[in-house]
């Protein structure tokens, strides 16, 4: 009994480091990247990459579960909630990471059509 317990253990600090650790968390079988609905009048879809914001932000929990619900993915983000502060615009401030509102930042996040990333 008490070696499965230390195994136990052993387990969920691994996990636990797996989810905190920058290095670790790049072993994390992560989500495909996701493509958001062209709103119209939008210069092209966006493409979010998990692997792109792991390896700035080190943490699943960063955004998730306080901005996104992981089994409930956003299929809609709009300037107007990230200007408010929410959704990716809780980082995307124009402090933290590039802004909304910043003319040289539509392309980092809009991709041209028939572009993946």
């Amino acid at each position: 009994m008490r070696q499965g317990w230390r195994t136990g253990v052993a387990w969920l600090t691994g996990a636990v480091l797996a989810l905190g650790g920058h290095a670790a968390a790049q072993q994390l079988r992560l989500p495909p990247d996701m493509a958001y609905t062209k709103a119209e009048g939008s210069p092209g879809k966006v493409v979010f990459s998990h692997q792109f914001h792991v390896a700035v932000s080190e943490k699943c929990t960063t955004c998730h579960v306080r901005l996104f619900r992981m089994l409930e993915p956003t299929r809609q983000v709009t300037h107007a909630d990230m200007e408010a502060g929410k959704s990716c615009g809780a980082c995307h401030n124009g402090q933290m990471a590039f802004g909304p509102t910043e003319a040289a930042g539509c392309s980092r996040c809009h991709v041209g059509e028939g572009k993946s990333s």
